[in-house]
C-alpha cells in the first residue's frame, strides 16, 4: 500500500541530497514522513493531501515554529512527487501550497480547472506564478464569505485591491495582473460579469464609485430621464470596441488617442456594471462630472 509513498519519499531525499541540504532539514524531513507513514497505518489508508494536512493539524501544538515551517515544505516537497511534478524549492512554492490548502471545494475546482487550460501554453514557472496569486485570490473570496465564483461583484473587487497588502506597489501589480488573467478566464466561460476582470486595475479603482454610496443629493444626478435610448452595457462596450478598431484607426488617430478613448469606454463599461445602469448619454456626461 505504501510502496509508492516509499518511493516519493527517496525521491525527495535524493533532491535534497544533491541540493546540499543541511543536515538539519534532511533529518527533519526523514521524520515528518515517517509520522505521517505512522498516522497513515494507524488509520490503514494510503496518502492524500487531505490526510496529510489533518496529521499536521494533529501536531503542529508540539511544534516549534521553524519545524513546523519545515514539516509544511516537507509535505509540499512529498506532494509533489507522488504526483510527478518536479520537487520545488523555493519559497513561492511553499506559499502556494499554503494558499491552496485553505480553499473551499469550489474555489479549488475553478483553480485546477484554469491551471489545466493554462499549462496547455504556459511554462511550469508562469503556472507556479498563478497558483500563487490565485490562491491568494481566491482565499480572500472564503474569508468574505463568498459561496458561488457567481457571486462575485466589483465592490469585493475593491475591497480586495485594498486588502491585499504587497512590499512593492510593483510585486502588486504583478499579483493583479496574474488575477486579472484568472478572472478573464472566467469572465469568457460566462461565470462572472465581463467587466470585472477590468476592475481589478489601480487606475480603474481610483475612480470607480458606487452610486449607492453618494450622499442623496449626488445620487440625483443619476436618477433616469425617462429617455428611451438605453444601451445595455455589453452591447455598449461593444460598440465601441468595433468603434475603436475601425473608425478611429480608418481615420489615422493616433496611438495615444486610441489608447485614451479605449481607457474610457473601459471604465465607464465598469462603472455601469457596477451600478447595474444602462448605457444613455446623460448618465455618461454625469460620470465624467464626477
Amino acid at each position: 500500500m505504501y510502496q509508492n509513498y516509499e518511493v516519493a519519499v527517496n525521491k525527495v531525499m535524493d533532491y535534497l541530497a544533491s541540493n546540499n541540504y543541511t543536515s538539519s532539514i534532511v533529518y527533519t524531513h526523514k521524520r515528518c514522513y515517517r509520522l505521517l507513514k505512522e498516522y497513515l497505518e494507524l488509520r490503514q489508508m494510503s496518502y492524500s493531501r487531505e490526510l496529510a494536512q489533518q496529521w499536521l493539524d494533529t501536531v503542529t501544538l508540539g511544534l516549534c515554529s521553524s519545524t513546523l515551517k519545515n514539516y509544511r515544505r516537507a509535505l509540499s516537497r512529498i506532494d509533489d512527487a507522488l504526483n510527478h511534478r518536479e520537487i520545488q524549492n523555493t519559497k513561492n512554492a511553499y506559499e502556494a501550497a499554503q494558499h491552496y490548502q485553505h480553499l473551499e471545494f469550489w474555489s479549488k475546482e475553478l483553480l485546477d480547472e484554469f491551471l489545466s487550460e493554462l499549462s496547455k501554453s504556459h511554462g511550469s514557472g508562469s503556472i507556479q506564478q498563478h497558483r500563487i496569486a490565485n490562491s491568494r485570490f481566491l482565499e480572500y473570496l472564503s474569508q468574505s464569505s463568498l459561496k458561488d465564483i457567481g457571486e462575485l461583484n466589483h465592490y469585493l473587487i475593491r475591497e480586495y485591491y485594498r486588502y491585499d497588502l504587497h512590499k512593492t506597489q510593483k510585486i502588486k501589480d504583478r499579483y493583479h495582473s496574474l488575477n486579472r488573467h484568472f478572472l478573464k478566464y472566467l469572465a469568457d466561460k460566462g461565470m462572472i460579469k465581463a467587466s470585472i476582470p477590468l476592475t481589478l486595475d489601480k487606475f480603474v479603482l481610483r475612480r470607480l464609485f458606487f452610486i449607492g454610496e453618494l450622499p442623496a443629493k449626488e445620487k440625483e444626478c443619476f436618477s433616469s430621464t425617462g429617455s428611451s435610448d438605453y444601451i445595455a452595457p455589453w452591447d455598449f462596450y461593444s460598440r465601441t470596441l468595433l468603434l475603436g478598431s475601425t473608425h478611429l484607426q480608418c481615420h489615422r488617430y493616433s496611438k495615444t488617442i486610441i489608447s485614451t478613448f479605449r481607457r474610457i469606454w473601459s471604465e465607464l463599461f465598469v462603472f455601469l456594471e457596477a451600478n447595474e445602469l444602462d448605457y444613455y448619454q446623460e448618465l455618461a456626461l454625469s460620470v465624467s462630472a464626477q
